[in-house]
C-alpha cells in the first residue's frame, strides 16, 4: 500500500493538484507520510517532492498547519543529521524550506525559532546549511506589524531584539559564534542590536583559543559592514593589546623566577606567542582585504587613530602598528595613516620631554610606553611574511627622518624621531633583506639633496648588514659618482658611513680611490678637501704593522694603482701587505697637498694627528714629511728675531693678499704628533736599527725647531715680529690684508708654542712657566694692536645708508689653535686648588628623581628668600631656575603664589587708593627686579597651562576612545594645577602692570587660562554625552567658583586700567599710540571672546547637569559701555557746589569689540538686561575712589588674596544671583540724576 500511496503522491505533485494532495495527506496516518517523505527525499527529485508536499499543506486549518510543521521539522532534522553525506541536496532542500517560511502563521515561526535557541542552549553543533534557515525565520517575523508571544503583544522588530538578546545571554563556543555571525549578517540588524552582538563577541574572544580568533573576527567584520566598522576594529585592537600585555607580563614573571620554571612551561609560552602572532597576521590580512572593498572600514580606523594620537600606549602596540602599516599599503590612505602615526609618535616624544621636566605630569599620567620595544616586536613578527607591513615600516622610518630637520637646533621630539628611525631601518633591513634596494635607493636620493641625517642611517645600515648592502654594489658606486657635487660635511660623513663596506669590498675601494684622485685636481676647493679627507680615512683604518721608510712614502704620485688593484670578492679580508701597499701610495698622493690651497692644507694637517693615533706605525713617516715641509718657511739663523718667514707664508697677487701656508695648523699638527710619539715611543718603535736611528734623528730635529721658536718669540716685540704698528689691518686693501694675515699667523704660532710649552713641563718648572707667560704677553700685544687698528668708528654720515647711527667696522676674530686636550689640562690645573660649590651643577644632566637636584632646589629657594638682588637678569635667572626645579623635582605650590604676592606688593595695586600688604617672604623680588621676575612668572604660568592642556587633551582622548583611566586621580591633579595658576593670575591682574611686553603677555595668559578652562568644561560636556549617569565633581565646581571670584571679577577693571594707562601714554608719546592701539585691538577682544566662550560652555553644562555653575561668575557690561568714575565724581562735586548748574557726564563707549563681533554684543546685552544692569551700575559706583576711604580718610588695605570687603562683596553677589537687589535706591538715583543731566 505504501508504494501505491507514494506513487499517487508523486502523480499529484506532478499534476500540481494541491487540494487533492492535501486531502490525501490529511486522511493518511503520520507514520505513512513520514515514510513516504523519507523515500522521496532520498531520490534525485527529493527537493521537488518536498516542495510539493509543503505547498499542498495550505495552513488553512489547524490539522493542515500541524502536519505542515511536522513535515517541515522532519525535513529540517534530516538535513541537520545527513548533510555531510549529501551537501548538494541539503543546500537545495534548505532553499525549498526558505521558500515556504512566509506561509506559516506567527506561532509556528516562533516555535521554529525556539528550536534553534534550544540547540544553542544545549551546546549542539550549528554547523551546516540548515542554520541559514534561522535568518529567514527571524526576518519573516520581524516584518510582522504585530505578533503575540506568551500572551504579550509586540511588534516583529521587538521580537527580533528579544530573540537576539536570548542568543546573546547564552554561552557561545567558538563554533557557535562562527555559525551565528553569518546568520545575523543575513538578518540586517540595526546599529543598536549590532552593538550587543559586538559586545557578546568581545566576551567570547576572551575564552577561545587563538586559532579560532581569525574566523570570528572575519565574520564580525562582514556582519557590521559599513555600520560599525570602527567599533569592531577597536574591539579587535583592544583584544590583541591585552593578550600581548598578558603574555609579556608572564614572560617577565617567568624571567624573574626562571630557576623554578621547567622546560615544558617555556615551550608552552613560546607556543602561545607563536599562535598569537599567527592569529594577528591572519586578522591583519582579513582586515586589509576587506578595507579594499569597504572604504568605511578605513575611514573609521583613521578616526580611531586620530582620536588616539594622545594615547600612545593604545596606538603604538605591535599589533596596531602592523595593522596600520598594512592598511597603509592601500595607496589611497597611505599618506593619511603614515602622517597620523608620525603625529602620534611626535606627541608621545613631546609628552616624554615634558614628563622629564614636570613631576606633576609624571604623577598625573605616569610613565609612557616603550615605543622602541613595540617597533622591534613588530619587525620581528614581519618574518611571518608580512611584506606589506615591512613596506609601511620603511615609509614610516623615512617620514620620521624627514621630521628630524637637521643636526643643529633640533627639538627633543625631532631627535627622538630620528633615533627611532635609526633603529627601524637597520633592523628591518636585517630581517627583510629583499627590501634593501628600496631602502638604499631612497637613502641615496635624500643624501643627494644634502640631507645630513641620512648619511648616518646609511652608516648604521653598513655596520648592521654589510653583506646585504654589497649585494647592491651598483647603487653604492652610483652614489660615489655624485660625491663631487655634495657639500664638504655631507661628503665627509658619507665616506665615514661607507667605511665598513670599503673594508670588505676591493672593487668598491678601487672605485672610491679613482673618484678621490679625480677630486684632488678638481677646480672646487671643497672637492679637494673631500679627497684629502677620504685619503686620510684610508690611512686611519687600514693599519700597518711595520714601518714604512720615508723613501717609499715619498714615491712619485704618478705611480699606478696596480698594487691595490687586487682581484677579490666581497668577502675578501685585507691583509697586512695589502694595507702596507695602500698606505705607501696614499702618503705619496697626500705629499702633493703641499702645493694646494691653504684650505686643503688645513684639512690635511687637521687629519694627520688622528692618522698617527689610529696607525702608529706611520708616525715617524708623517713627522719626517711635515719636518721637510716646515723648514721651507723657517729661518733658524741666530740673528733673526722672527724665525717665521712671513714673505713665503703670504703673497700679494694683484689687489689681494693670499695666504699660502696655514702656519698655525702646520705647527700645531707637528707638535701634536711629536707629543704623541714621545708618549708612546716604546710601543711604536720597531726592532729595525735603521728605522730607530731615523726616528731619533727626526724627533731631535723637530724638538730643536720648537725650542728655537720658543726662545726667539718669547718676549719678542711687535717690531721684532715684522708687524707694522702704524699700518692698516683690514680687508679693504692688499696691504691691510697682508698685515691682517701676518697678525693671525703669528697669533696661531704663539698658540702652538704655548700649548707645547705647557704640555712639556710648565706645570713643574718655574722657568718654563715664565716662558709661557712671556709667550702669552707677546701674543696679547698682537691681538691688541689688531683690534685697535681695525675697530675705529667711522665718521658720522659715512654709513652705508648715508644717515643714522655712526657705522662701526667689524671687529677681527682670531681662530684659536689650542687643542681641546691642552685646554682641558689648563683648566684642570687652574681648578685643582679651587673649592667649588656643589650646587653649581647643571640640573639637566641629572635624573629627575636625583637627590642632588632636590638639594639644589632647597638651596635656590633659600637664596630667593634671603637675597635681595638689584640685577634684573640675575634675579630673572634665579627665579626661573627655582621654577624649573619646582616643576622637575617636587612641586612647590607656595613658590608661584608667593612670587605673585611679592610682585603685587612691589608693583602696587591698579587702584591707587588701595594699599597692598607686604608679604616679605621672597626678598629677591625688589622694585628693580620686579619687571624681569614678572616676565619669568608669566612664562612659568604659561608653561603650567600648557601642561594642563596636555593632560586634558589626553583625558578627553581616553574618554572618546573608551580607554581606561583613573578619572578621580587625574581630575584631582588638574584641579590642583588650575587653583595654583588662578591664585597667581589673581595677584598679577590686580597689580599696576607696566605697559609693554608684560602687559601683552598678561592679556595672552588670561586668554589662555579661559581657553584651557573651556577645554575642562568641554571634557564634562563629552562626559555627559558618553556616560549614562555622570556627575559633576566637587573639585570641578571649586575650580569654576574660583575662576569667577579670582579671575573674572577683577579682569574687567584690569582691562579698564590698561586702556586708561594707554591713553595717558598716548598723550605723552603720540607716535607709539597707533602701534600699541593696534595690538590692544587684537588682545583685548580675544580675551573677552574667550571669557564669553567659557561662560557659554558653562551655561550649556549647567543646563545638562541641572547644577548652577554661574553663581560666582561676574556678568559685566564693560565691553559695551563704561561709566568713567573720575567724570562722575567730578560731576558729583560740582553738583554739591552748585545744584543749579548742569554738569555733563562723560559716558564712553567701548568700541574695541564692536567691530569684532556684533552678535556677541547683542547676546551680551540681552543677558545683562533688567536687574543686572542695576547691579553693574551699582558695582561701578561702589568702586569709586571715595568709597574706598573710611570716615577718617585712610586708604583701604588689600591683602595678598584680595581685601575682605571684596571677598564679602563677591560672596554676596554669588548668593544673590537672580534675586532683586535691595538697598540700592539711593546710589541708583545718584547715577540716574547724573545721567539725566548729561
Amino acid at each position: 500500500m505504501s508504494g501505491k500511496l507514494r506513487q499517487r503522491v508523486r502523480e499529484l505533485i506532478e499534476e500540481k493538484e494541491w487540494k487533492e494532495l492535501e486531502d490525501l495527506l490529511l486522511n493518511t496516518e503520520d507514520e505513512w507520510i513520514m515514510e513516504i517523505l523519507e523515500r522521496l527525499t532520498r531520490s534525485s527529485e527529493g527537493p521537488k517532492m518536498a516542495g510539493g508536499l509543503i505547498t499542498s499543506l495550505s495552513c488553512d486549518t489547524r490539522e493542515s498547519t500541524s502536519l505542515r510543521l511536522k513535515v517541515y521539522e522532519y525535513i529540517l532534522e534530516k538535513i541537520r543529521t545527513d548533510e555531510d553525506n549529501n551537501k548538494r541536496g541539503a543546500g537545495e532542500m534548505v532553499g525549498v524550506l526558505m521558500m515556504h517560511v512566509d506561509v506559516f502563521p506567527n506561532n509556528v515561526l516562533i516555535k521554529l525559532v525556539n528550536r534553534f535557541v534550544e540547540h544553542v542552549q544545549n551546546g549542539s553543533s550549528l554547523q551546516g546549511r540548515w542554520v541559514d534557515l534561522l535568518a529567514k525565520l527571524i526576518t519573516s517575523i520581524s516584518q510582522k506589524e504585530e505578533i503575540t508571544v506568551s500572551g504579550k503583544e509586540m511588534s516583529g522588530e521587538d521580537y527580533r531584539y528579544q530573540v537576539l538578546k536570548s542568543f546573546c545571554d547564552l554561552p557561545w563556543s567558538a563554533e557557535t559564534t562562527i555559525s551565528l555571525l553569518p546568520v545575523f549578517r543575513d538578518i540586517d540588524l540595526p546599529k543598536e542590536e549590532l552593538q550587543d552582538v559586538v559586545y557578546k563577541v568581545e566576551h567570547v574572544l576572551k575564552s577561545v583559543d587563538f586559532q579560532s580568533v581569525p574566523p570570528i573576527i572575519y565574520h564580525l567584520i562582514l556582519l557590521v559592514k559599513g555600520k560599525l566598522p570602527g567599533r569592531v576594529l577597536q574591539a579587535v585592537i583592544d583584544f590583541f593589546n591585552k593578550q600581548e600585555q598578558r603574555l609579556s607580563s608572564r614572560s617577565e614573571n617567568g624571567n624573574c623566577a626562571s630557576d623554578s620554571i621547567d622546560i615544558d612551561s617555556e615551550v608552552i609560552e613560546e607556543s602561545k606567542h607563536s599562535e598569537l602572532t599567527e592569529a594577528q597576521g591572519t586578522v591583519i590580512l582579513h582586515v586589509t582585504h576587506q578595507a579594499q572593498y569597504n572604504p568605511a572600514l578605513v575611514k573609521d580606523y583613521l578616526k580611531f587613530v586620530k582620536t588616539s594620537t594622545w594615547l600612545t600606549e593604545r596606538l603604538i602596540t605591535p599589533f596596531n602598528l602592523a595593522l596600520s602599516l598594512s592598511l597603509a599599503s592601500i595607496e589611497k590612505y597611505q599618506d593619511q595613516i603614515i602622517e597620523s602615526l608620525k603625529s602620534c609618535l611626535l606627541k608621545s616624544f613631546r609628552q616624554q620631554e615634558r614628563s622629564r621636566q614636570s613631576q606633576w605630569l609624571r604623577e598625573t599620567w605616569g610613565e609612557n610606553c616603550n615605543i622602541t620595544a613595540a617597533f622591534r616586536t613588530t619587525i620581528d613578527n614581519c618574518i611571518m611574511g608580512w611584506d606589506q607591513v615591512s613596506q609601511g615600516l620603511v615609509q614610516l622610518g623615512f617620514s620620521l627622518l624627514e621630521s628630524g630637520g637637521g643636526p643643529k637646533g633640533e627639538t627633543y621630539a625631532s631627535q627622538r624621531a630620528v633615533e627611532l628611525a635609526s633603529v627601524i631601518l637597520p633592523l628591518i633591513l636585517k630581517k627583510q633583506p629583499h627590501i634593501a634596494r628600496t631602502v638604499i635607493s631612497q637613502l641615496s636620493n635624500f643624501i643627494l639633496l644634502y640631507q645630513f641625517l641620512f648619511t648616518e642611517i646609511l652608516g648604521k645600515l653598513a655596520k648592521v648588514s654589510p653583506l646585504v648592502m654589497l649585494e647592491h654594489l651598483n647603487l653604492i658606486r652610483e652614489l660615489l659618482e655624485y660625491l663631487v657635487f655634495l657639500p664638504l660635511p655631507v661628503s665627509t660623513h658619507l665616506l665615514h658611513a661607507l667605511l665598513p663596506l670599503l673594508k670588505m669590498s676591493m672593487t668598491l675601494k678601487d672605485a672610491l680611490m679613482i673618484t678621490l684622485r679625480k677630486m684632488l685636481f678638481s677646480k672646487q676647493v671643497e672637492s679637494r678637501q673631500v679627497a684629502v679627507r677620504g685619503f686620510l680615512q684610508f690611512l686611519r683604518h687600514f693599519r700597518v704593522m711595520g714601518t714604512l721608510p720615508n723613501s717609499q712614502a715619498s714615491m712619485s704620485f704618478s705611480s699606478s694603482l696596480s698594487t691595490v688593484s687586487i682581484n677579490a670578492d666581497v668577502h675578501s679580508v685585507f691583509n697586512n701587505s695589502t694595507n702596507e701597499a695602500l698606505c705607501l701610495e696614499l702618503l705619496g698622493v697626500l705629499r702633493r697637498c703641499f702645493s694646494q690651497q691653504h684650505e686643503v692644507k688645513s684639512t690635511f694637517y687637521a687629519g694627520l694627528y688622528d692618522v698617527s693615533r689610529a696607525n702608529p706605525k706611520l708616525t715617524v713617516s708623517i713627522l719626517e714629511l711635515l719636518l721637510q715641509h716646515i723648514k721651507v718657511f723657517l729661518d733658524v739663523r741666530a740673528d733673526i728675531f722672527n724665525p717665521v718667514i712671513l714673505k713665503k707664508v703670504i703673497s700679494i697677487q694683484g689687489e689681494n693678499a693670499v695666504l699660502i701656508e696655514p702656519m698655525g695648523d702646520l705647527l700645531g699638527s707637528l707638535g701634536a704628533i711629536k707629543t704623541y710619539y714621545e708618549e708612546n715611543r716604546e710601543r711604536i718603535t720597531t726592532e729595525d736599527d735603521d728605522d730607530e736611528e731615523n726616528a731619533v734623528s727626526v724627533l731631535n730635529e723637530v724638538c730643536s725647531i720648537f725650542d728655537h721658536l720658543t726662545e726667539k718669540l718669547a718676549g719678542c716685540g711687535l717690531d721684532d715680529l715684522g708687524l707694522d704698528t702704524n699700518g692698516e689691518f683690514s680687508n679693504s686693501s692688499a696691504v691691510g690684508q697682508k698685515n691682517l694675515f701676518s697678525a693671525k699667523i703669528m697669533v696661531s704660532v704663539f698658540d702652538c708654542l704655548i700649548e707645547h710649552t705647557f704640555t712639556h713641563g710648565a706645570e713643574t718648572s718655574e722657568e718654563k712657566m715664565q716662558t709661557l707667560i712671556s709667550l702669552f704677553k707677546s701674543q696679547r700685544k698682537i691681538v691688541t694692536l689688531v683690534k685697535e687698528r681695525s675697530g675705529k668708528p667711522a665718521k658720522k654720515g659715512e654709513s652705508s645708508k648715508g644717515k643714522g647711527r655712526p657705522a662701526t667696522k667689524p671687529s677681527v676674530t682670531f681662530k684659536s689653535n689650542l687643542s681641546l686636550r691642552a685646554t682641558a689640562k689648563m683648566l684642570e690645573a687652574s681648578l685643582d686648588n679651587v673649592d667649588s660649590a656643589g650646587p653649581n651643577y647643571l640640573t639637566q644632566a641629572m635624573e629627575p628623581e636625583c637627590d642632588a637636584i632636590a638639594e639644589v632646589q632647597d638651596w635656590v629657594l633659600q637664596l630667593c628668600k634671603d637675597q635681595a638682588l638689584d640685577h634684573g637678569g640675575l634675579a630673572d635667572s634665579m627665579v626661573g631656575l627655582a621654577f624649573v626645579l619646582s616643576n622637575q623635582v617636587k612641586a612647590n605650590h607656595t613658590l608661584t603664589r608667593g612670587i605673585a604676592r611679592e610682585l603685587h606688593h612691589k608693583l602696587g595695586d591698579l587702584e591707587q587708593d588701595v594699599e597692598v600688604e607686604e608679604a616679605g617672604k621672597y626678598k629677591i623680588v625688589t622694585e628693580e627686579t620686579a619687571s624681569a621676575v614678572l616676565s619669568t612668572l608669566l612664562a612659568h604660568l604659561d608653561d603650567s597651562l600648557n601642561l594642563t592642556e596636555m593632560a586634558l587633551n589626553k583625558t578627553k582622548a581616553c574618554l572618546a576612545s573608551g580607554a581606561e583611566y583613573d578619572a578621580d586621580k587625574i581630575e584631582r591633579q588638574i584641579s590642583m594645577k588650575f587653583v595654583l595658576v588662578m591664585h597667581a593670575v589673581h595677584e598679577v591682574i590686580q597689580s599696576a602692570l607696566p605697559l609693554g611686553t608684560n602687559t601683552d603677555h598678561t592679556l595672552k595668559l588670561v586668554t589662555k587660562l579661559y581657553n584651557v578652562l573651556s577645554l575642562y568644561v568641554k571634557y564634562y560636556l563629552d562626559l555627559y554625552r558618553v556616560k549614562t549617569y555622570p556627575q559633576i565633581s566637587d573639585k570641578f565646581e571649586k575650580v569654576v567658583h574660583m575662576s569667577g571670584q579670582l579671575v573674572t571679577a577683577p579682569v574687567y577693571p584690569t582691562i579698564t586700567y590698561i586702556e586708561g594707562a594707554q591713553r595717558q601714554m598716548g598723550k605723552n608719546k603720540e607716535g607709539t599710540l597707533k602701534a600699541r592701539a593696534i595690538k590692544e585691538y587684537k588682545l583685548i577682544p580675544a580675551l573677552i571672546f574667550s571669557i564669553e566662550q567659557y561662560e557659554k560652555h558653562l551655561i550649556t553644562l549647567s543646563r545638562k547637569s541641572k547644577v548652577n555653575l554661574m553663581q560666582a561668575m561676574k556678568l559685566s557690561t564693560s565691553r559695551d559701555f563704561r561709566i568713567v568714575p573720575a567724570a562722575i565724581m567730578e560731576a558729583l562735586k560740582n553738583d554739591d557746589e552748585d545744584p543749579n548748574d548742569e554738569t555733563e557726564v562723560e559716558i564712553n563707549g567701548n568700541n574695541a569689540d564692536e567691530n569684532e563681533n556684533n552678535a556677541d554684543r547683542s547676546s551680551d546685552n540681552e543677558r545683562h538686561s533688567g536687574s543686572d544692569d542695576e547691579d553693574n551700575t551699582q558695582m561701578e559706583t561702589e568702586n569709586l575712589p571715595t568709597t574706598k576711604k573710611d570716615s577718617k580718610g585712610a586708604k583701604k588695605k588689600r591683602s595678598s588674596s584680595g581685601s575682605e570687603e571684596e571677598r564679602d562683596e563677591n560672596d554676596s553677589n554669588s548668593q544673590n544671583v537672580g534675586k532683586k537687589p535691595q538697598a540700592k535706591k539711593k546710589k541708583l538715583l545718584i547715577s540716574k540724576k547724573i545721567m539725566g543731566k548729561a
